[in-house]
C-alpha cells in the first residue's frame, strides 16, 4: 500500500532523499523501487538493539521530515527520540475500524478512502497528493516471482 506514498513524495520533491524502514523480512518488496534512495530494515529478532541501531542512523542523517505510517509498538518507541524539523504519523482510526468490524456497523467507515491514499493525506501539507495510479511494485530480475 505505501508504494504510491513513495512514488508521490518523489513527484512532489525530485531532488530530496527518500529513504524507507522495514522489517528485514519485506525488504524484498522495496529492494529494488527506483524512487528510494535508501533502504534500511530492522530485524525484530534483534529487539532494543536493533532499534537503538536504527535511531542513531537516521539521527545520523538529519531528515527534515520523518514518517510513520505503520505505528507499531517499535515505531512508537522509537519517534519521540528522533531529531528531524518534523514528524508524521499516520493515524489509522483503529478504534473505529474495530467497531466496525465488531458490530457489522458498516456506516463508521462508508464513504472511506483507499488505505493507500489515506497513507498520502498526512502529507497534504508538504505537498504531497495522490497521483491515482494506484500501487506498484519492482521485481528484481534475477529472483523468479513466479
Amino acid at each position: 500500500m505505501a508504494t504510491a506514498l513513495i512514488r508521490c513524495v518523489r513527484k512532489a520533491y525530485p531532488l530530496a532523499q527518500i529513504d524507507m524502514v522495514v522489517r528485514a523480512d519485506f525488504l524484498d518488496l522495496i529492494r529494488d523501487n527506483p524512487h528510494l534512495d535508501r533502504k534500511l530494515t530492522i530485524d525484530r529478532k534483534e529487539g532494543l538493539t536493533a532499534l537503538w541501531r536504527l535511531r542513531k542512523e537516521i539521527n545520523r542523517q538529519h531528515y527534515d521530515l520523518v514518517y510513520d505510517a505503520h505505528r507499531s509498538l517499535r515505531t512508537r518507541l522509537l519517534l519521540p527520540l528522533l531529531r528531524c524539523d518534523h514528524k508524521v504519523i499516520l493515524k489509522k482510526g483503529y478504534f473505529k475500524r474495530t467497531l466496525a468490524l465488531l458490530f457489522k456497523w458498516k456506516r463508521l467507515i462508508r464513504g472511506s478512502k483507499r488505505m493507500l491514499e489515506r497513507f498520502i493525506e498526512p502529507l497534504h501539507p508538504w505537498g504531497v497528493s495522490y497521483d491515482g495510479l494506484g500501487p506498484e511494485i519492482f521485481p528484481s530480475p534475477e529472483k523468479s516471482w513466479i
